[in-house]
């Protein structure tokens, strides 16, 4: 019989903006790499932001020809990379410039505004107001990339290993 032994790690980032040490959230775009100097780094490349009705919004005119969906926009822009798409855990994200779709859609704009089609049916008004109390029951998250890769040194993960077998298993 052989004892079981293990070596347990955590991997954390140094955030100089709080000055602390962090445990990265990992996003679509995000990776840990080893980097040539023999360190770790968290490579932060998306952005998350969860719309709650509490941000500017603005009714959109671009597409007051469609039926059945009422566009807004977000006010202030996000650093992100425009005209790219965003995952989001409620509405279905489109490529900016695809017109004629009536159904809920979210996309970037090319100046970096949050843009969301909604469906007419779903809203008590359709307007910012009826938009704003929709977001208030039904927050949306949306993670984005981001324009600027942000690059964070992470604490040592060698791990030790041992005779005959190592298994490295990550949560």
């Amino acid at each position: 019989f052989v004892p079981h032994q293990s070596n347990k790690k955590q991997i954390l980032y140094y955030n100089p903006t709080t000055q602390t040490w962090e445990k990265p959230i990992l996003r679509e775009w995000d990776s840990i790499e080893k980097h040539p100097d023999g360190k770790y780094y968290y490579h932060k490349r998306s952005g998350e932001v969860v719309l709650d009705g509490s941000e500017g919004w603005s009714l959109s005119s671009s597409n007051n020809t469609l039926t059945d969906v009422v566009a807004f926009y977000m006010n202030n822009t996000l650093s992100c990379i425009t005209d790219s798409l965003v995952i989001c855990d409620k509405i279905p994200s489109i490529i900016r410039g695809v017109t004629g779709v009536e159904y809920d859609n979210i996309y970037i704009s090319a100046t970096g505004r949050i843009n969301i089609n909604i469906l007419k049916s779903k809203l008590s008004t359709q307007d910012v107001a009826g938009f704003k109390q929709w977001l208030q029951v039904n927050p949306v998250t949306v993670v984005y990339q981001l324009a600027q890769e942000e690059v964070y040194e992470c604490t040592n993960l060698d791990l030790i290993t041992y005779p005959n077998e190592t298994n490295l298993i990550v949560s």
